[in-house]
């Protein structure tokens, strides 16, 4: 009685997976004379360039370590190709990189933080991005090199005049574009941050001035945010927090913080936006809410919802 056939091996009936196709660079031969880049060989698979390649096309196998070793110590110059991969990287210039979104959405933020009197570091811009902090360490690096931006000693960051520049033009789009479609489409004040964020990538100049000029020239966004010009200076005000005005005042609210949509909703159904005006009741001590008159109904607002509220006392 012979006996059940054990379990195949898995390595005998499937193929071993190799990498997918390298790009690697070109070779050369001792006499420096470039040979075919064909690939190489993982395994059962088939890669250009492999030594089994270079045998079925008739081609000499290029330099082994010990050659390139030994060609480096005799003073023969090094692989061109090679040496290339070593070569300390150039500062790349603005219109290098200017078609990056994730460099207009750094100088955006470093922007936003900075006028808001927040204390610029990795860690703020990473948590304000939801990026980990070692990737936007080096986007910094980047932007640093290119000079958009500087870093001191106590790892405070802030942006050169020529990353500020830019980074007025991203925020002057971006703000243009939310007039846009809150008042030509209808889009809601809670979503179309989101929405704009997606299409200020791809406004032009010569768009973003005809959308400017068809709105009349608006100063502020539909958050209260204002809109910098195309030319000239710009201040980014945020006037007094809500929490700043007195029992008894009238308050005007100018701006309203757009960092999240269900606040801004909430706030919608309660009627407060940039223009609406708030009759200061008084506060419930040990952190309770803020008790404000608005178009007569007195109505409790959360510590959450007041931090959002800037403008002034009336």
């Amino acid at each position: 009685m012979t006996s059940p056939p054990g379990p195949r091996s898995c390595a005998s009936t499937r193929p071993r997976p190799g990498p997918p196709l390298c790009d690697r660079p070109d070779e050369f031969d001792i006499t420096g004379t470039p040979t075919p880049h064909l690939g190489f060989a993982y395994g059962a698979h088939f890669c250009p360039g492999s030594g089994l390649a270079r045998m079925q096309a008739g081609v000499a196998p290029g330099p082994s370590h010990q050659d390139r070793l030994a060609r480096r110590a005799r003073g023969v110059k090094r692989d061109p190709m090679i040496a290339a991969r070593h070569r300390p990287q150039r500062a790349l210039n603005w219109d290098e990189i200017t078609h990056s979104e994730a460099v207009e959405g750094y100088l955006k933020s470093i922007f936003g933080l900075s006028t808001s009197g927040a204390a610029v570091t990795t860690s703020a811009v990473a948590a304000q991005l939801g990026i980990a902090a070692p990737s936007v360490s080096a986007m910094l690096k980047r932007l640093e090199a290119s000079d958009l931006i500087t870093r001191s000693d106590d790892h405070r960051i802030g942006l050169t005049e020529h990353g500020e520049r830019h980074a007025l033009g991203i925020v002057r789009r971006l703000r243009l574009v939310e007039v846009f479609l809150t008042e030509v489409l209808g889009v809601p004040w809670d979503e179309v941050n989101a929405e704009a964020e997606i299409l200020e990538h791809a406004v032009s100049a010569r768009l973003e001035e005809r959308i400017d000029a068809f709105l009349g020239h608006p100063t502020r966004d539909p958050h209260g945010d204002p809109i910098p010009p195309s030319s000239g200076q710009h201040v980014e005000d945020w006037g007094s927090p809500l929490t700043a005005a007195p029992p008894g005042s009238r308050f005007l609210v100018e701006r309203v913080s757009d960092r999240d949509s269900a606040v801004l909703r909430h706030l919608a159904l309660l009627g407060v936006r940039p223009g609406a005006v708030l009759g200061v009741i008084e506060c419930e001590p040990f952190g309770g809410p803020l008790w404000v008159d608005i178009d007569g109904r007195r109505q409790p607002l959360g510590s959450e919802l007041v931090q959002d509220l800037h403008g002034r006392t009336i």
